[in-house]
């Protein structure tokens, strides 16, 4: 993943990518999904296709983040 950040040109883009990544603290079984999701928009992000990658991936992380919001307030853990 850090190879395809680093690819990535848009400082701003890396910047809340990586922030936004950071925020989600979860521990579920989907992590290695989530991590394959990240790389595969990241890497159409990279190469320009018209994709909305970008989009996709702060939605996705808006998602999990409400998902382990609701998870602590029930079990007290994520």
């Amino acid at each position: 993943m850090k190879a395809l950040l680093i690819k990535l040109k848009s400082w701003n883009k890396k910047r809340r990518i990586i922030k936004t990544l950071r925020s989600i603290h979860f521990r579920h079984k989907s992590n290695e999904n989530f991590e394959k999701f990240i790389a595969n928009e990241l890497t159409h992000e990279i190469n320009g296709d018209k994709r909305n990658g970008f989009q996709k991936i702060t939605e996705k992380c808006r998602i999990l983040r409400l998902e382990c919001d609701i998870h602590n307030a029930d079990y007290g853990g994520c």
